[in-house]
């Protein structure tokens, strides 16, 4: 995706050297195929307004540059401007609007009630946050390399 910090590891790979803002930085992951039919799926559904998020793994970036190239160094550069550490999907205060189905949660509009719809899903436990970081599903480097040999460059090798 646009931001991915993968095709800047392959490039930054060839000079030895992996530019890494954060080392405790973690994202989620999911392949275009992924979020296309995610996306199709939610317009299927969709009554107006909710907010529709995957369940999707979370990567951690050193793991990555592990797992993109293990032989390089890596050089610490420190968060630019407005970026963070971990990404955040659905905060506390959304949590209140929000229920889990089997592959995805659904933010739902001010104008909802809960009760409503509640049969259609769960409601996410109070104080509940969807993080990269607290995420519970997680990829390791061998799933890593391989989502790279496959979505992105097929040549890939370590």
């Amino acid at each position: 995706s646009r931001g991915s910090v993968v095709p800047t590891f392959l490039k930054a790979k060839n000079k030895g050297v992996l530019p890494i803002m954060h080392p405790d930085t973690t994202r989620f992951n999911i392949t275009l195929e992924e979020a296309t039919d995610f996306i199709l799926k939610a317009m299927e559904t969709s009554t107006g307004g909710e907010i529709f998020i995957p369940k999707m793994p979370s990567i951690s970036i050193i793991e990555l540059a592990e797992a993109l190239a293990p032989s390089c160094k890596r050089k610490i550069m420190g968060l630019r401007p407005g970026e963070k550490i971990h990404e955040t999907l659905i905060s506390e205060t959304e949590a209140q609007r929000t229920l889990e189905y089997e592959q995805h949660y659904v933010i739902y509009p001010s104008g909802y009630t809960i009760a409503h719809i509640l049969p259609l899903g769960n409601k996410v436990p109070q104080n509940f946050v969807y993080n990269s970081a607290s995420n519970q599903q997680w990829l390791n480097i061998t799933q890593l390399r391989y989502l790279v040999k496959k979505h992105v460059d097929a040549n890939f090798e370590v």
